[in-house]
């Protein structure tokens, strides 16, 4: 007889996050904010696991596709570190809170900020279960691309982990590290249930950013 799996309702959602003209370019507050009301939405509409898209919190890193505007780049690498998540934090408490009162496991993509490191930013995701604990981050190994001049590679200790959320076990995959089959069998040898595949939104092309005119 074939092994039942549980079967549960899992959300992807695909949002924006919010953005704003120079000089602020982002509004982490906003998109957090946004974030919790989609998570409620997905939860009473049956969903158990909400999963988030590629660096969601504050946004995707599309200004480094564009490297000639030479200060200007500065000033959007500034806001984008102010902007960054650490774990734990107030702005991670308020993504708990969210997965303990809809009752949902949750992924959520995150320019993750190093606390013993000011200046480091990892390409994240952050996991946290039904109970609105963080049981763990993935930080994304494989840098693709524009994103070697924001991010730091992740290393292969614990960030190689499945974690353990109410279904079961979960991995994370985060867009250019779909094409590292290693990566894949890991997480396979190590009996993940469900992986969250992450990648980023399209924005059309640098030129129609708020920012670049």
């Amino acid at each position: 007889m074939p092994k039942e799996f549980p079967r549960f309702i899992a959300a992807a959602v695909q949002t924006a996050p919010e953005y704003r003209d120079k000089p602020e370019y982002f509004d982490s507050v906003a998109t957090l904010q946004n974030a919790v009301a989609r998570i409620r939405e997905a939860a009473a509409n049956g969903a158990k696991l909400v999963v988030f898209p590629e660096l969601h919190l504050p946004g995707y890193c599309h200004f480094a596709i564009d490297l000639t505007k030479g200060p200007e780049y500065t000033g959007i690498w500034a806001e984008y570190l102010r902007h960054s998540i650490e774990v734990p934090s107030e702005e991670t408490e308020i993504l708990c809170r969210a997965a303990r009162q809809a009752k949902v496991d949750l992924v959520v993509g995150i320019n993750e900020r190093d606390r013993k490191y000011g200046g480091r930013m990892y390409n994240a995701a952050l996991f946290i279960n039904s109970r609105g604990d963080i049981v763990g981050t993935h930080r994304k190994i494989n840098i693709t691309v524009q994103e070697l001049m924001v991010h730091t590679r992740g290393d292969g200790g614990d960030n190689l982990s499945v974690r353990e959320m109410g279904f079961g076990s979960a991995s994370c995959l985060i867009c250019g590290e779909h094409d590292q089959p290693l990566l894949k069998q890991n997480y396979i040898v190590q009996g993940t249930k469900v992986n969250a595949s992450l990648w980023p939104g399209s924005c059309g092309g640098a030129e129609e950013l708020p920012w670049v005119a």
